[in-house]
């Protein structure tokens, strides 16, 4: 039979059309003309059909990579794999304490600490050691000296430390006392209490006395020349010091 309203052949004992839908048991619809714009041709439905595959699972024949499977966990001694070399490359383990700062050799803090120590010895034993120099009278003389009747030449000196000196003596004329004394600054310059020091020698003229010894720390002496007669007298004196 066909299909009332669309005059589409239909299978014995349908019960709808399968183009239209229609019930085929009813009565066909007064066909519209052809060139009438109101009438749409729709397809028939057709039936859904059930998946032969699940929606979670992917179609025979489609090959999908399954889930990746877990690695294995790395502990913290664990050496990781590398992208490129061989394997454990790029891991650089833990060494317990290395981070920490090497101890300090008791050797270096010895030698540091006697370094120092003479650095400041020798810092303090320049600011209070003794100088070996003149404080009082002059380090060096040379002239000659003319000494009338009954006049003496006297020279005071005093030193810090030890202070080596040489008094050199040539009579041009005359006769003279002359030596190198320990005494103080302070007693009698008169020639009858001078000529009572020793040690002295008398000189006369032609003679030449090289007299040498040394002079220490605080110590006061004198060199001197003295004319007891009654003739002038002249001698050539060089007298120069020098510091230990």
């Amino acid at each position: 039979m066909n299909c009332p309203k669309c005059q589409t052949p239909a299978a014995a004992g349908a019960a709808h059309c399968k183009r239209c839908g229609s019930p085929l048991g009813g009565k066909a619809a007064p066909a519209k003309a052809a060139s009438s714009s109101d009438e749409i041709d729709l397809m028939p439905l057709e039936e859904s059909k059930t998946p032969a595959y699940s929606a979670y699972e992917p179609p025979p024949g489609l090959d999908l990579p399954g889930p990746a499977a877990p690695g294995p966990k790395l502990g913290p001694k664990a050496a990781p794999e590398g992208p490129a070399g061989p394997p454990g490359a790029d891991y650089v383990p833990k060494i317990r304490g290395a981070s920490a700062s090497p101890p300090r050799s008791n050797l270096t803090l010895i030698i540091g600490g006697a370094v120092a120590a003479l650095i400041i010895g020798f810092v303090a034993w320049r600011m209070v050691r003794t100088k070996n120099e003149i404080i009082v009278g002059k380090p060096k003389v040379e002239q000659v000296v003319t000494l009338p009747a009954g006049q003496l030449r006297l020279e005071n000196i005093e030193v810090t430390g030890i202070v080596n000196y040489t008094l050199d003596i040539d009579i041009l004329e005359g006769e003279m006392i002359a030596g190198v004394v320990q005494r103080s600054h302070k007693d009698s310059q008169k020639l009858a209490d001078l000529k009572k020091c020793d040690p002295l020698e008398t000189l006369k003229k032609g003679d030449k006395k090289s007299i040498t010894g040394e002079f220490k720390n605080k110590e006061q002496a004198s060199w001197m020349l003295l004319n007891e007669s009654k003739k002038v007298a002249r001698a050539k004196v060089k007298f120069h010091t020098t510091p230990q």
